[in-house]
């Protein structure tokens, strides 16, 4: 993937902890000798999705083996990388990661693995810009009509790819630097129910994936109030910057 400017999302493509014992470094020679299984900590669909389906499928061709991938989404991703956590540590087992990997331990009292000790970082996979975008409903074309719809007392709502994901924190940076507390976040299990719930206007607005937000831009089944990034996006020239 072709690293874009700006603020971005990141995937982190990590493995079981067994990726450095002793077991896997006698086991070089024959690893791969089966299918692996590559967990999605979200619902088919979605940016993350699409990203590890393509680069699994060179992978298996690479190595000369299936490479199986499940989705396992909610609970913010806990429910994905949980269960690749507590597979069995022989290499055989990946899941990819967003940025709530790292911001559940800051969220949650108490998830059900360790962050550090129990998974082991493979590669960085991809990058993402985010965009700011809108149901044409919903009357929200500027960064300047969210705060006079705020003030007025409007119900506004914005959704998210769930609690802890990059599109959760931009939200409620958008709030705080708004001052506009009264914005409803209504948290889903992945990017695509999310957006598919944009496009029908049960939600104001929402940050997304470029990628996936571009066409129903183009379209004007969406209005794409700007990008999350500090200079305009190569992808997206003409869209002002939230910066």
């Amino acid at each position: 993937m072709t690293p874009l400017n700006g603020t971005r999302r990141r995937w982190l493509q990590v493995g079981a902890a067994a990726l450095a014992t002793p077991w896997l470094a006698r086991a070089q020679s024959v690893w791969p000798s089966r299918p692996l299984r590559w967990v999605v900590p979200f619902p088919p669909g979605g940016t993350t999705d699409f990203v590890t389906r393509l680069v699994a499928t060179e992978l298996g061709k690479s190595l000369g083996q299936t490479v199986v991938v499940e989705n396992k989404p909610g609970a913010g991703t806990v429910i994905g990388v949980d269960n690749v956590a507590k597979s069995a540590p022989d290499g055989y087992s990946f899941v990819t990661v967003a940025n709530s990997f790292c911001v559940n331990q800051t969220l949650l009292k108490k998830l059900p693995y360790d962050t550090v000790h129990d998974l082991r970082p493979v590669a960085l996979m991809g990058l993402s810009e985010h965009v700011l975008a809108t149901h044409p409903g919903s009357g929200l074309k500027r960064v300047a009509d969210i705060v006079a719809q705020a003030k007025e007392g409007k119900p506004l709502s914005y959704a998210s790819f769930g609690q802890g994901t990059s599109a959760h924190l931009a939200g409620e940076m958008l709030k705080s630097a708004l001052g506009t507390p009264d914005i409803v976040h209504v948290p889903y299990k992945g990017q695509a129910p999310a957006l598919a719930d944009l496009l029908g206007g049960q939600v104001s607005m929402m940050f997304g994936n470029w990628p996936e937000f571009r066409s129903h831009v183009a379209s004007g089944k969406l209005v794409a109030i700007g990008m999350a990034t500090a200079k305009r996006s190569l992808y997206a020239p003409d869209l002002p910057t939230l910066a």
